[in-house]
C-alpha cells in the first residue's frame, strides 16, 4: 500500500534518521521523507531506505532506521542547519521529535 504516513522522527543526522510509526515497512523499502521544523520554513525532502526495524515496546508501533540515499544540496544544508540548532537550542524544547511524513516510492 502506497501513501503518506505521519510519523515522529528522532535522531536525525546527515546520513538518516529514526522514525516511529504504526505501519510496518519492509527492509530496504524506498521512502520519500518530508521533514518539518520551525527552523526550516521550506521543510526538507530526502529519499532513503529502511535499514533496520525494531518493535517499539508496548504501543503497537515500529521504530525504523532510514538511511538517506538521495539528499539534494539544499536538503543537506538544511539538515546541517538543523543539527547546528540542536547543539545550540533556543526556545523549542522538543527538537529530538520532529514531524515527518513518509511516502513509499514505487522505484
Amino acid at each position: 500500500m502506497l501513501g503518506m504516513h505521519d510519523v515522529t522522527g528522532q535522531d536525525i543526522s546527515e546520513g538518516g534518521l529514526r522514525v516511529c510509526t504504526d505501519r510496518l515497512f519492509a527492509l530496504q523499502s524506498r521512502l520519500l521523507v518530508e521533514m518539518e521544523s520551525p527552523e526550516l520554513p521550506k521543510g526538507i525532502q530526502a529519499v532513503g531506505s529502511v535499514a533496520w526495524i525494531s518493535p517499539s515496546p508496548g504501543d503497537d508501533q515500529w521504530c525504523l532506521g532510514i538511511e538517506f540515499s538521495d539528499v539534494g544540496d539544499h536538503a543537506l544544508a538544511s539538515i546541517r542547519n538543523l543539527l547546528l540548532h540542536e547543539q545550540y537550542p533556543c526556545d523549542w524544547a522538543d527538537r529530538d521529535h520532529l514531524p515527518h511524513t513518509l511516502d513509499q516510492t514505487t522505484a
